[in-house]
């Protein structure tokens, strides 16, 4: 496979090319010719919307598994040492169809967060009339020959005045376990909206698009060791492809690693903001994990002295 070519973000240092980028007057338009070297001729990615409850389920624990150990904010993050009272509630589970959390540890804490923002809150960010399998139908998976996930794209529909990323204030479960990694959640939620406001402004069509929910999110795209990188990129292409053939007229992303960058890049994806990691310290700072509150070593939101790229792509 020919790999993606580099992607370079600012540094800390280059506090010039923070917050919002220089947009062209026009958008382009996705180039799936220009994705044709780097699809992959071994593994296709599938829709998962007939996917059971414990499909859907090894996929989020396959997509936790990667976030954990290489998503640069979720990788250097600490969760509290003291489980929240909540996850033992009976009553909370019980709306989710589990009788217990599980073990308390960052992997086990990401599934749920997975959970909570793409499938299990989809009845309240979307219309009562929308199926809750919205998201099964848009987001993708990549299978090894014996049948088992070893990639997945989740993807969600993006409507105007409900970010994707934000928990529901109203569920006390959801909101406790999502403010595990509020610092994340913050983040990702000021550079969505920044984005948002300017691209209304700028792009009239992209405002109407936005109301007329034809604007698409592809959200979290992970891999398992047993995927190779250069074949992950199927499921960028591939979920660009679906998006465009359901009818979406735009997709964002907001790109914690330059991989997904040069992924977007490659198809015609324009930077609209930059979101540096380690400008300010915006996390607890502690050397040993702090009993109620999520912490990490240096105060910053990363180790790595990137940043998060929030893109969009144009599909008609």
């Amino acid at each position: 496979m020919i790999k993606l070519p580099l992607c370079h973000y600012p540094r800390a240092t280059d506090t010039h090319a923070h917050g919002l980028q220089q947009l062209p007057d026009e958008l382009p338009l996705l180039n799936l010719i220009s994705a044709k070297p780097f699809r992959s001729i071994t593994y296709s990615a599938i829709p998962i919307e007939t996917f059971s409850h414990e499909q859907v389920l090894e996929l989020i624990r396959v997509i936790a598994m990667s976030f954990v150990l290489n998503e640069p904010m979720n990788r250097h993050m600490v969760p509290c040492v003291n489980p929240p009272q909540v996850i033992d509630e009976s009553a909370c589970l019980n709306l989710y169809g589990e009788k217990s959390f599980g073990e308390w540890n960052k992997e086990n804490i990401f599934q749920w967060i997975i959970r909570l923002l793409v499938f299990d809150q989809l009845r309240d960010r979307l219309d009562r009339n929308v199926s809750d399998n919205f998201s099964k139908q848009l987001s993708l998976a990549v299978l090894d020959d014996y049948g088992k996930i070893i990639g997945g794209a989740l993807s969600i529909c993006f409507l105007a005045g409900s970010s994707g990323n934000a928990p529901d204030s109203e569920n006390l479960f959801s909101k406790v376990i999502i403010g595990v990694m509020q610092p994340i959640v913050d983040m990702l939620i000021n550079q969505e909206e920044a984005s948002i406001t300017v691209l209304c402004n700028q792009y009239p069509e992209f405002h109407k698009a936005l109301t007329k929910g034809k604007v698409g999110e592809l959200f979290m795209i992970a891999r398992s060791p047993f995927l190779p990188t250069e074949e992950t990129f199927e499921l960028v292409a591939a979920s660009l492809e679906r998006f465009r053939d359901l009818g979406y007229h735009y997709v964002l992303t907001a790109a914690a690693n330059q991989w997904t960058g040069a992924a977007f890049e490659t198809m015609g994806g324009v930077r609209v903001h930059f979101a540096p990691y380690r400008v300010k310290k915006t996390v607890k700072e502690s050397l040993d994990p702090l009993p109620d509150e999520t912490s990490t070593r240096d105060g910053f939101l990363s180790a790595k002295d990137s940043g998060c790229m929030f893109y969009i792509i144009r599909l008609k």
